[in-house]
């Protein structure tokens, strides 16, 4: 069959507080890239266009569907990028009512069969993970045959919704082919400005899953099961990356990449003894790191670490479940830094529980962790996690109805609820002044210059932050 997966653009961040939009760039879509590897050698022929890039138009959509005769078209989305995923749903009905089309994507697995409310056109839902799952339902589309025994999938028929059983997760990720890298340029992808320091860069995973329970979480596609790539299958994608594409950046998108150790280890002396001019950046959780282990990985080309912070207050750690203390944050980051790796650190304010009291210490707190970069969100109850079961039972918890439900408020400095003594001006006041407090202080605007100047995309990076600030403060009365 002649099948065209789309993946829907970035959602325009309304927030006066976000990047300049010709600097936010753009990643590969691992997701459909699987996918699409397998729909390959399922012997179907395959094209991909990526929607992030202005130019694939709808009319370029339209075209493509006619010219190559396409059968079926297959749509990826996250949440926050849901809205614009079903414009291009509505897009290919209007213009091809009788063409199916799959939906999946993390928003997918979220909320399920509810798409049907926000989008009434698609025609199948694939949820959690799509590799297996699409293979068998583009078989069962062509062949004709029954769709009950598909499990994994949501579909209409006559009127009524069918939600069928879920798939079991895929037990070895070595047995799922590499991306099909092929079906796009990997030269036009670019991370947001300031994240990266060469190019040409790639993106991989190399995990799937997280075996913690933050509250906050939304990720329940793989259930919080993490299962790894052997050490052999990722050097041998990071090969072709590099020989075939010419890659000389690598980010790691896993959860936590130090999770197991002895795995990393290995990962490390690989890297050493194959790509000495690598170089990488990763997240991870401040329990899973060590002095010995961060130095072994600077060696290996790791020249940046995010971890998820999330708040300064112990008590409100607790109650998020994240697993972690301030103590191991501070360990954590001199670790990091007495390796000579760049630190990102990442904060939420208006956790559940925050008062004006913690989250001033969350602020405080980042100032003196110090790291290069830091980067404060206000939480939002993202679908599928616990947190946005929990909120509307509590009695200090006040629901912004108008934003709750709406996906594209999940970016920026929208207040969706308030609790304790918080107000929503609070909120983003304290929001602003966490960015300010960070950045604008004397030292570490000096070394800020410093890293700077290093480097022409951090330079520009340096020079995007400075311009949101500037007018994020020539909005607002803070």
């Amino acid at each position: 069959m002649n099948i065209l997966l789309l993946f829907a653009p970035n959602t325009d961040i309304r927030s006066r507080y976000s990047i300049l939009p010709n600097l936010r760039g753009a990643v590969y879509p691992l997701g459909v890239g699987y996918i699409a590897r397998v729909l390959e050698l399922g012997g179907h022929n395959v094209t991909f266009i990526d929607c992030q890039f202005p130019y694939n138009t709808t009319e370029v959509i339209n075209r493509t569907i006619k010219d190559k005769k396409i059968d079926i078209v297959g749509i990826s989305s996250s949440t926050p990028n849901s809205y614009k995923a079903y414009w291009l749903v509505k897009n290919v009905k209007k213009n091809f009512p009788a063409l199916p089309i799959i939906f999946g994507g993390p928003h997918v697995a979220a909320i399920k069969s509810k798409i049907y409310q926000e989008c009434p056109e698609v025609d199948f839902l694939v949820f959690g993970e799509g590799e297996e799952t699409t293979k068998e339902l583009v078989k069962t589309i062509q062949n004709k045959e029954s769709l009950s025994k598909v499990r994994g999938i949501a579909y209409k028929i006559n009127g009524k919704i069918k939600v069928n059983k879920q798939r079991p997760l895929i037990k070895d990720l070595d047995t799922i082919p590499y991306p099909a890298y092929h079906l796009s340029n990997l030269q036009e992808y670019k991370p947001k400005i300031g994240t990266f320091r060469v190019l040409p860069f790639a993106n991989i995973i190399t995990s799937r899953g997280c075996p913690y329970k933050c509250i906050f979480c939304g990720r329940i596609a793989w259930r919080h099961i993490c299962r790894t790539r052997s050490v052999g299958n990722i050097l041998g994608e990071i090969d072709i990356l590099v020989r075939r594409y010419g890659v000389k950046e690598i980010a790691f998108f896993d959860d936590t990449f130090t999770l197991n150790r002895e795995r990393i280890v290995k990962l490390c002396n690989g890297l050493i003894r194959k790509y000495p001019g690598l170089i990488w950046r990763c997240y991870s959780r401040v329990n899973h790191v060590d002095l010995e282990l961060l130095k072994l990985m600077k060696r290996a080309g790791c020249y940046s670490i995010g971890y998820g912070i999330e708040s300064g207050d112990d008590e409100i750690l607790r109650i998020m479940r994240k697993g972690i203390t301030t103590d191991l944050c501070r360990k954590a980051v001199k670790w990091a830094k007495q390796a000579g790796i760049e630190v990102r650190t990442y904060y939420m304010l208006n956790n559940l529980g925050d008062t004006r009291e913690t989250i001033e210490k969350t602020i405080n707190f980042s100032k003196e962790l110090d790291s290069e970069l830091a980067d404060f969100g206000i939480a939002h109850p993202l679908p599928g996690s616990e947190l946005r079961e929990i909120l509307p039972t509590l009695p200090r918890v006040k629901i912004n109805k108008k934003l709750w439900d709406d996906w594209s408020a999940l970016e920026g400095d929208y207040v969706s609820f308030t609790q304790n003594d918080l107000d929503e001006d609070f909120i983003k006041r304290a929001y602003f002044w966490a960015n300010w407090g960070h950045y604008f202080r004397p030292n570490r605007i000096i070394k800020n210059i410093r890293i700077a100047l290093s480097n022409k995309y951090l330079f520009l990076g340096g020079f995007a932050v400075l311009w949101n600030f500037l007018k994020f403060r020539a909005f607002r009365k803070y």
